[in-house]
């Protein structure tokens, strides 16, 4: 029975603070999102892998907290006044958040003190043991108390707003937060501000709406009283952060062995440089080494192995056009530039912070590489500048949406070599250049002779079999388009591959072509002879072919990736690797075929027990949220692999997400208000069937999008956003209609449990999707299996809702 409140008085200007307490509420859960997976995308170089864990631990505490004070809702008189002491946590969880993400960046310092296989030396990348416990101690103070708080939040506004589509409400304007708070972290993360102003404005939010509670419970004076020291501590949180640069102390501590430079952030992740040796310096990225200077000879032998290829070397008369994607910083500018003053060269890197950083930093001859006449630099995604070369060169009057370079200005047909300096394809990201498409993209943007060199993860001495897998891809994928390749084995490998070039695996041909160019390249002559021995690359090439057959590597199917994360993880667990090698075995029929069998046993059960068919609802709103959370990290990947580098769109698309569930919510609430039970279950049954019907319909639509010309990029970026849309749209309408039509006595306790139910199937999504469906089974195999989940979900509600009458 639910107790009497006499301490509550459901005036307008009581429900309009309970509303701003709930977006408040939804802005600082915003921010602390955005904040942690920065963080902790800092400490695992980027892998997106961080992303599925950090989001499934944030929905998994929130769903716990939510659950916890649902519970509790409606015991007794005393519960109340717990909720109220919930509501007015506020600051505490945005208190921890602040200590959280300091925290993870001190991760690293810590495990570098303890011994293996627990440890982890400074510098190195965490295993993914290490992350999954990271990731769930940095989310669990503040999604607990976000959780709690929104459930607690519920129960205020529906104790004020007693009507049925007081949960609906709730629920979307805990979405109109979020959208706020990723509105505000997108624009300091384009104004390259860390995370520590983000923790201020998610304090901030969190302040007003506590007090925005406590006015709401009739104690303006105590709100003001109560909130004054958290509204002091904000203030010497924000004075010190602007005095004294928190971040810069972390790195000091992080680096205590070494002396740092300078530390920046930028939209792209975090960059630092470090004093490193008599007279050198490290560049750091997101945690991780990135590259010394004076460079290490990995760069002699990624630049001068396929630059030794090109055909044109050997005509003095005509111009060397070179295209370096990256790696021009760490060396590889100063290498090809070596070729003579007939080279010309684009360069390609996708952060303008590391192009300030190293003409500040860079030491030596590679300096003054960057300011060469004879280089033209791009601050751009290196797979969207190639793709609009691409197309300029197609339409032969540079319209493509790039000015002709001097490289290309002369009337040539394209580049002589193009080099890809890019790290090997452990993410999502970087894996892109290693895809069919790109590979076609970059022969379109070359001459019928011209060469690309590109490395890839290897071993000299033995290749495991999860190695061998990613390599094996690799090389057929590069094969599918380019026939001829020479192979220079080792660790890395580099290939160099081409059309129509005769290429040589030649030690003496590329040491007389080294001496007649007078290339100074003396780790490149001490080593490539002993790495091109004839026994050594006819075992490389043996071994590869051996491989057992394998997928290429495509935009649509990242199976590279998959194999890259299966070597990145194998590396730290080889036991790990019989997971991943049964993952890679997995088919839509596997999945479709589990879908049928769990939708036949909630059936039968539901025939048996009328409890068993109480649940449809809650199990409704789980699977939305894993389909949702799968077709959204579909439409992130597709943006990201089709247009380049997602995180500059990653605000704009799940910021449009939270729009439409926030408006779905609010026309679901007033369906909800309108309609008796039978329509409501009739909208409940259409919202899953049209679900179901956009994830059948996401595979075409994105493959009619893919072939747009770059012309109407602008169409392009809005359309995306309208995809996510319409998913959190429909996503937005079906949870007041769930709470609607749950029998539960309590609107709080009903809404809190649909709440977690939500969170639950949210986190499974982002664990689920992102890491394991669209690398095996590609968009169209994620899409499918999200359709066939909603048209299970609908078919369930069908027969819950027979069951219900």
């Amino acid at each position: 029975m639910t107790a009497p409140l006499p301490d509550i008085s459901p005036t307008p200007l009581a429900r309009r603070l309970a509303a701003l307490a709930l977006i408040g509420a939804g802005v600082a859960a915003g921010v602390g999102q955005v904040v942690l997976l920065r963080e902790l995308l800092n400490i695992a170089a980027g892998n997106e892998l961080t992303i599925g864990l950090m989001l499934a631990g944030w929905f998994l505490w929130g769903a716990v907290g939510a659950s916890w004070v649902g519970r509790r809702a409606a015991r007794d008189t005393h519960t109340w006044h717990a909720l109220k002491r919930v509501l007015v946590l506020a600051p505490e969880p945005w208190l921890m958040l602040a200590f959280s993400a300091y925290g993870v960046r001190l991760v690293p310092l810590l495990l570098s003190r303890i011994a293996p296989p627990w440890g982890v030396p400074m510098g190195a990348v965490m295993g993914l043991p290490h992350l999954v416990a990271v990731s769930l101690l940095a989310a669990l103070p503040a999604a607990m108390l976000a959780g709690a708080q929104f459930a607690a939040g519920l129960a205020l506004y529906a104790r004020l707003q007693p009507h049925s589509s007081a949960t609906g409400q709730a629920y979307g304007l805990d979405a109109v937060g979020h959208l706020a708070g990723g509105v505000l972290t997108a624009v300091l993360l384009s104004l390259g501000l860390g995370p520590y102003p983000m923790v201020v404005i998610g304090g901030v939010a969190s302040l007003i709406g506590g007090v925005s509670v406590l006015w709401a419970l009739g104690s303006p004076r105590t709100a003001l009283m109560r909130w004054s020291p958290a509204a002091v501590v904000l203030l010497i949180g924000s004075v010190s952060w602007l005095a004294t640069g928190w971040a810069f102390h972390t790195s000091r501590l992080l680096f205590k062995h070494q002396h740092p430079l300078t530390e920046i952030e930028t939209p792209h992740g975090s960059l630092g440089v470090v004093q490193w040796g008599e007279g050198g310096v490290y560049f750091y990225s997101n945690g991780v080494p990135s590259f010394p200077s004076p460079p290490t000879p990995q760069i002699q032998h990624l630049v001068h192995f396929p630059m030794l290829q090109a055909a044109a070397w050997a005509r003095p008369d005509v111009p060397l056009r070179a295209l370096l994607v990256g790696g021009g910083a760490a060396g590889g500018l100063h290498e090809v530039l070596q070729y003579g003053p007939r080279v010309q060269v684009d360069y390609v890197e996708l952060d303008p912070g590391l192009i300030r950083l190293a003409r500040q930093y860079l030491v030596g001859r590679d300096r003054g590489a960057l300011d060469d006449p004879r280089v033209h630099v791009w601050a751009m995604d290196g797979r969207l500048w190639v793709k609009q070369r691409s197309a300029a060169l197609q339409s032969r009057n540079g319209d493509g949406g790039l000015p002709p370079t001097p490289s290309l200005k002369g009337g040539g047909d394209g580049y002589d070599v193009v080099i890809l300096g890019v790290p090997e394809p452990m993410t999502a990201q970087i894996n892109r250049f290693y895809t069919v498409e790109f590979l076609r993209e970059a022969a379109a943007v070359m001459t019928p002779e011209g060469v690309l060199g590109l490395q890839m993860p290897s071993s000299d001495t033995y290749l495991g079999d999860e190695l061998l897998r990613l390599d094996a891809v690799l090389l057929r994928t590069v094969r599918e388009v380019f026939p001829q390749v020479a192979l220079l084995p080792g660790d890395p490998m580099v290939l160099a591959a081409s059309r129509t070039a005769a290429l040589t695996e030649d030690a003496e041909v590329l040491r007389a072509r080294l001496d007649a160019l007078q290339i100074d390249a003396p780790d490149f002559r001490a080593h490539a002879w002993d790495r091109l021995f004839p026994f050594e690359v006819r075992q490389v090439r043996k071994t590869l072919d051996g491989a057992p057959p394998l997928p290429l590597n495509t935009d649509a199917r990242p199976i590279g990736y998959f194999y890259g994360q299966a070597y990145w993880v194998a590396q730290h667990s080889r036991s790990s690797w019989a997971f991943f090698n049964g993952l890679s075995r997995l088919t839509l029929g596997h999945l479709v075929a589990a879908v049928l069998l769990l939708l036949a046993l909630a059936a039968a059960a539901g025939l048996v027990s009328r409890r068993a068919a109480a649940t449809a609802l809650p199990a409704a709103i789980l699977g939305t949220g894993w389909v949702s959370m799968a077709l959204e990290v579909t439409l992130l990947f597709a943006f990201q692999v089709y247009y380049g580098y997602v995180y500059q769109q990653l605000g704009v698309i799940t910021g449009a997400f939270m729009v439409g569930l926030a408006w779905g919510a609010m026309r679901g609430a007033r369906a909800a208000a309108q309609a008796n039970s039978r329509r409501a279950w009739g909208l409940m049954i259409g919202a899953q069937l049209a679900l179901a019907a956009e994830a059948l319909l996401l595979p075409t639509v994105l493959h009619g999008l893919s072939g747009l010309q770059l012309q109407s990029a602008l169409l392009i970026r809005v359309l995306f956003p309208v995809l996510t849309a319409l998913v959190g749209l429909v996503v937005g309408v079906q949870f007041p209609l769930a709470a609607h039509l749950s029998s539960a006595a309590n609107a709080a306790h009903a809404g809190a449990r649909l709440y977690a139910a939500d969170l639950i199937g949210a986190c499974l999504g982002a664990a689920v999707a992102g890491a394991m469906l669209l690398p095996v089974l590609g968009l169209t195999g994620t899409c499918l299996t999200a359709a066939a989940v909603s048209g299970g979900l609908a078919v369930l509600l069908v027969l819950a809702r027979g069951r219900a009458r």
